[in-house]
Protein backbone atom coordinates (compact mmCIF):
# COMPACT_ATOMS: atom_id res chain seq x y z
CA UNK A 1 0.00 0.00 0.00
CA UNK A 2 3.06 2.60 0.64
CA UNK A 3 4.44 1.84 -2.90
CA UNK A 4 1.23 2.52 -4.48
CA UNK A 5 0.72 5.88 -2.43
CA UNK A 6 4.45 6.93 -3.31
CA UNK A 7 4.06 6.13 -6.73
CA UNK A 8 1.05 8.32 -6.75
CA UNK A 9 2.67 10.80 -4.96
CA UNK A 10 5.49 11.35 -7.46
CA UNK A 11 3.31 11.31 -10.38
CA UNK A 12 1.32 14.15 -9.32
CA UNK A 13 4.29 16.08 -8.26
CA UNK A 14 6.28 15.40 -11.73
CA UNK A 15 3.06 16.24 -13.37
CA UNK A 16 2.57 19.69 -11.61
CA UNK A 17 5.93 20.45 -12.37
CA UNK A 18 5.92 19.84 -15.83
CA UNK A 19 2.51 21.91 -16.06
CA UNK A 20 4.42 24.87 -14.68
CA UNK A 21 6.80 24.65 -17.09
CA UNK A 22 4.78 24.56 -19.43
CA UNK A 23 2.77 27.60 -18.16
CA UNK A 24 6.00 29.89 -17.69
CA UNK A 25 7.63 29.60 -21.03
CA UNK A 26 3.94 29.80 -22.89
CA UNK A 27 3.47 32.78 -20.94
CA UNK A 28 4.49 35.42 -24.11
CA UNK A 29 3.10 33.64 -26.59
CA UNK A 30 0.26 34.73 -27.76
CA UNK A 31 -2.67 32.36 -29.54
CA UNK A 32 -1.39 33.27 -33.11
CA UNK A 33 2.22 31.21 -31.82
CA UNK A 34 3.75 35.32 -32.04
CA UNK A 35 6.53 35.03 -29.29
CA UNK A 36 6.65 38.52 -27.42
CA UNK A 37 10.44 38.50 -26.97
CA UNK A 38 10.18 42.51 -25.28
CA UNK A 39 7.73 40.42 -22.38
CA UNK A 40 10.44 37.75 -22.14
CA UNK A 41 13.05 39.99 -21.38
CA UNK A 42 11.57 41.75 -19.17
CA UNK A 43 10.30 39.37 -17.13
CA UNK A 44 13.53 36.97 -16.85
CA UNK A 45 15.92 39.29 -17.72
CA UNK A 46 16.24 42.55 -17.21
CA UNK A 47 16.36 42.15 -13.52
CA UNK A 48 20.16 41.27 -14.17
CA UNK A 49 20.96 42.91 -17.87
CA UNK A 50 19.24 45.76 -16.93
CA UNK A 51 15.97 46.86 -18.66
CA UNK A 52 18.21 48.92 -21.41
CA UNK A 53 20.36 46.25 -22.18
CA UNK A 54 23.63 47.64 -21.07
CA UNK A 55 23.92 45.95 -17.47
CA UNK A 56 22.69 46.11 -14.11
CA UNK A 57 23.11 44.42 -10.38
CA UNK A 58 24.17 41.20 -10.93
CA UNK A 59 24.38 40.82 -15.47
CA UNK A 60 26.78 41.72 -17.70
CA UNK A 61 25.85 44.54 -20.51
CA UNK A 62 25.11 42.70 -23.73
CA UNK A 63 26.33 44.39 -26.21
CA UNK A 64 29.91 42.28 -25.21
CA UNK A 65 27.93 39.29 -26.23
CA UNK A 66 26.74 40.59 -29.46
CA UNK A 67 30.00 38.70 -31.35
CA UNK A 68 28.86 35.22 -30.27
CA UNK A 69 26.92 33.01 -32.77
CA UNK A 70 23.29 32.66 -32.23
CA UNK A 71 23.66 28.92 -31.64
CA UNK A 72 25.79 29.82 -28.64
CA UNK A 73 23.40 32.28 -27.65
CA UNK A 74 20.72 30.43 -27.64
CA UNK A 75 22.53 27.61 -25.79
CA UNK A 76 23.47 29.62 -22.62
CA UNK A 77 19.84 31.35 -22.62
CA UNK A 78 18.07 27.72 -22.41
CA UNK A 79 21.34 25.96 -20.08
CA UNK A 80 23.12 28.50 -18.78
CA UNK A 81 26.74 29.12 -18.56
CA UNK A 82 29.78 30.25 -16.51
CA UNK A 83 27.94 33.52 -15.95
CA UNK A 84 23.94 32.77 -16.00
CA UNK A 85 21.79 30.19 -14.61
CA UNK A 86 19.69 28.54 -16.98
CA UNK A 87 16.58 30.67 -17.86
CA UNK A 88 12.71 28.01 -18.49
CA UNK A 89 12.44 28.91 -22.23
CA UNK A 90 11.69 27.02 -25.06
CA UNK A 91 14.22 27.31 -28.13
CA UNK A 92 12.03 29.39 -30.58
CA UNK A 93 11.95 31.96 -27.02
CA UNK A 94 15.35 31.74 -26.67
CA UNK A 95 15.76 32.62 -30.24
CA UNK A 96 13.79 35.05 -30.43
CA UNK A 97 15.26 36.98 -27.25
CA UNK A 98 18.30 36.60 -29.41
CA UNK A 99 16.77 38.75 -32.15
CA UNK A 100 15.49 41.06 -29.80
CA UNK A 101 18.61 41.69 -27.98
CA UNK A 102 20.31 42.21 -31.56
CA UNK A 103 17.73 43.98 -33.20
CA UNK A 104 17.40 46.10 -29.59
CA UNK A 105 21.31 47.05 -29.67
CA UNK A 106 22.12 47.59 -33.14
CA UNK A 107 19.37 51.26 -33.05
Amino acid sequence: MFRIVFILSLVFVFTACDDDAESDSSSATDTDGVIDAAAIFADKCAGCHGATLTGGDSGPDLNGRLGKEDAELVNSIIHGDDEMPPQNVTDDEAQSLVDYIRKTLEK
